[in-house]
């Protein structure tokens, strides 16, 4: 955690959903891309066809005209499959993915650090409404404020995401703290909607070249209250 903290204003938190509150998210991701090379008698594994398969995501996440999250991994994974030659539809991987997407669950930190948390808080999130709110179901999680790609119509890294959460709170940016595990799509959006950001570094990562400086680093949501200070209970 940075020193200084106490410089900062913070009246509301926003998490990132998977990596974050929700983990799992990749290896649904594992499961199904090992499940098409197993049933295509491919010679990749998941993570190799995965990476075949971000190379087509990613840029239609990024660039062009927004799709849902559903639509985006269909139209990607079908050319994943024109490239290796296979004849099949794309739609029950999908479906499956999705089922798994909303069936995953929570760190262990994150209800605790919740019931701690006494400032406003919500949820945005690169995912479909549909998916997301199924998750937050499942773990039993109530957030007054969920905003979704889908909802707001754009993909983080864009920082328009934040838009309709800062709209509803009623706060500049600069006295929102985001809270999320992704150097890209965490850390380089939130910094450039303004908002103070908290980047979730489980794993001990280092920060890549090009991304800029967060706030705060935590490896917990444990340690949000040293974050919050006497914003938090």
């Amino acid at each position: 955690v940075r020193e200084g903290w106490k410089r900062l204003r913070i009246d509301a938190v926003l998490f990132d959903g998977y990596g974050t509150l929700f983990t799992g998210g990749m290896d649904c991701l594992y499961e199904v891309c090992g499940d098409i090379a197993s049933d295509h008698h491919l010679d990749l594994d998941g993570k190799a066809l995965l990476k075949i398969w971000d190379g087509y995501f990613f840029p239609m996440v990024r660039e062009g005209a927004f799709g849902t999250f559903r639509r985006i991994n269909n139209v990607s994974l079908g050319r994943v499959f024109r490239q290796l030659g296979v004849d099949a539809p794309t739609e029950g991987y999908i479906d499956h993915l999705f089922d798994r997407l909303g069936r995953v669950s929570l760190y262990d930190d994150v209800r605790p650090a919740l019931t701690r948390l006494t400032l406003p808080h919500g949820v945005v999130s690169n995912a479909d409404s549909d998916h997301l709110e199924a998750a937050l179901a499942k773990n039993k999680l109530t957030f007054e404020l969920v905003v979704s790609s889908e909802s707001a119509r754009c993909y983080k890294p864009n920082p328009e995401i934040f838009d309709p959460a800062l709209e509803t709170l009623g706060l500049p940016a600069e006295r929102v703290l985001y809270v999320g595990d992704s150097q890209e799509d965490d850390i380089v959006v939130a910094k450039r909607a303004g908002l103070i950001v908290a980047w979730l570094n489980r794993d001990g990562a280092e920060r890549r070249e090009g991304i800029p400086y967060p706030d705060f680093i935590i490896e917990s949501l444990s340690e949000l209250g040293a974050v919050l200070g006497s914003n938090h209970k």
